[in-house]
């Protein structure tokens, strides 16, 4: 079912509770809702327009084809969450990578300029963009450190921490994928921590 204006404004209100009404207004003004069903595109490789999205309800897989033709995940996302291809916004190359609906999935896409715009003219939008651009960072940060530090046991049970609501809703071969190990060795750490828990 799709959300009404009325519901979008007040999933806004909540989870950025610092915006005025006003602010929730002028925010909605740039944006376009759309509902994705499961496996549908989200932003495709190649766009070239400056959009990201808002991910009001559901959850999100992003991936990149490497040179030998595999998917590699590079984000899981639930809701809650910005996304976009940074070198498409800041360098105006192609998008490098495809987003796709894990499961139904409500978005509000916008344009980058008509955000970064708005954030210069209101003060509750900048600290919007500001929030997302500390996020982002944040989560880059994290995922690097991940991979150099952890091993993989670790980084599996950092991922059953930090998304235990993805665990139900997707795939393990990109769970696995994900944090940079094989389906079968994913297997291997999953039966070997149910062995350690009983």
């Amino acid at each position: 079912m799709d959300f009404s204006k009325k519901e979008i404004k007040h999933i806004i209100t909540e989870r950025f509770p610092f915006l005025s009404k006003k602010d929730v207004e002028c925010f909605l003004n740039i944006t376009t809702y759309e509902k994705k069903k499961k496996k549908e595109i989200i932003v495709d490789v190649g766009n070239r327009s400056d959009q990201v999205f808002y991910i009001l309800k559901g959850f999100v897989r992003g991936f990149i084809i490497n040179e030998l033709g595999q998917e590699k995940s590079i984000l899981l996302r639930s809701e809650g969450y910005f996304v976009g291809d940074a070198e498409k916004l800041f360098y105006d190359l192609p998008q490098k990578y495809t987003y796709v609906a894990i499961k139904e999935t409500h978005v509000l896409y916008l344009k980058y300029n008509d955000f970064e715009s708005l954030a210069l003219i209101n003060p509750k939008i900048a600290q919007l963009l500001l929030n997302v651009f500390k996020e982002i960072i944040a989560a880059q940060s994290y995922r690097i450190e991940s991979v150099i530090l952890k091993n993989a046991k670790k980084r599996y049970l950092d991922f059953i921490e930090k998304k235990p609501d993805l665990l139900k809703e997707i795939d393990s071969k990109y769970i696995a994928n994900f944090i940079g190990i094989t389906p079968v060795s994913l297997s291997r750490i999953q039966k070997e921590i149910k062995g350690s828990s009983k």
